[in-house]
């Protein structure tokens, strides 16, 4: 994910990714009507957490960055334990993220127009 820092006119966009491996981001969809009786709604939402030490010198949050045993139990449709899923929303560990500060135009160029990667 990408987050933008401004000072002043100017902009630095900081990557963070990880350093290796799967990983997938805590997220609520949900499909339903609106109070007005109009049209289904399909909705979805990135679930965020407290920044780790990597993030927080840019930000206060960061998306809730799931491993893949926690990708695993929190796709189980059938899972109802709030407080088994609530323990995922945790902030990943520092040592498996990187974060990289964009400088050349071609990295920038990267993140292009896609605002769905901001946070």
């Amino acid at each position: 994910f990408y987050v933008g820092v401004t000072e002043g006119k100017e902009t630095e966009w900081i990557r963070f990714k990880m350093r290796s491996g799967t990983f997938g981001i805590a997220g609520l969809y949900d499909v339903w009507q609106a109070p007005s009786g109009g049209e289904e709604l399909r909705t979805c939402m990135m679930l965020m957490t407290e920044s780790n030490s990597v993030v927080s010198p840019y930000q206060a949050n960061m998306p809730a960055i799931l491993d893949e045993e926690g990708m695993e139990k929190w796709l189980q449709p059938d899972q109802k334990d709030s407080r088994l899923l609530r323990s995922y929303l945790q902030p990943i560990d520092e040592m498996r993220m990187v974060a990289n500060i964009l400088t050349s135009p071609a990295e920038k160029l990267e993140i292009g127009a896609d605002v769905s990667v901001f946070v």
